[in-house]
């Protein structure tokens, strides 16, 4: 669905991308890559809550819903240090559905250094927001905080690394 791929005679691999699918999608990544637009002051990325499909990483666990971000079903996003991301939530699809983000996928770890909310999920002006730095772990899930696996997982190139089973954080400097 958008995304085609070709081996030809001599194994050289094409993929094709419809332009329908949003610009933010990298096939090196095979996910959602955000960085911070030309104002340094954040990237703002629309979500939205609809059914799951079979696209969705965790259709079958937790809710029926998930997110969408930029239109695309619970994708994988790619944060860069020194990046700033607003995750706005004004649409009235996301109301009761606060976005956090954990150190694990079932929730266990709620995650807050540099992360604010601000608003009620699906009234105008709402958002969750993330500054990303160095000491930011490599690992983040982004989920609602009323019900289970409606997000996926963020990346960031930082060289810290979180304890999933409590709530350590390592830097590798």
């Amino acid at each position: 669905a958008g995304v085609s791929a070709s081996v030809s005679a001599t194994d050289t691999l094409t993929l094709s991308i419809a332009s329908e699918i949003p610009q933010n999608i990298f096939a090196d990544v095979l996910g959602a890559q955000h960085n911070a637009d030309g104002s340094n002051a954040y990237t703002e990325l629309v979500v939205t809550v609809a059914s799951k499909t079979t696209n969705h990483i965790y259709e079958g666990t937790g809710s029926s819903n998930g997110y969408k971000i930029d239109g695309v079903e619970a994708p994988f996003i790619k944060l860069e240090p020194g990046n700033t991301y607003r995750f706005n939530q004004d649409d009235s699809s996301n109301g009761g559905h606060p976005l956090l983000f954990y150190l694990d996928a079932a929730k266990n770890n709620q995650y807050t250094t540099g992360v604010t909310t601000s608003g009620t999920p699906g009234s105008a002006t709402a958002y969750t927001q993330i500054v990303v730095s160095d000491s930011t772990p490599q690992r983040l899930y982004y989920q609602c905080s009323s019900h289970g696996y409606m997000g996926n997982m963020t990346q960031t190139s930082s060289t810290s690394f979180a304890d999933t089973t409590g709530s350590a954080i390592l830097t590798v400097k």
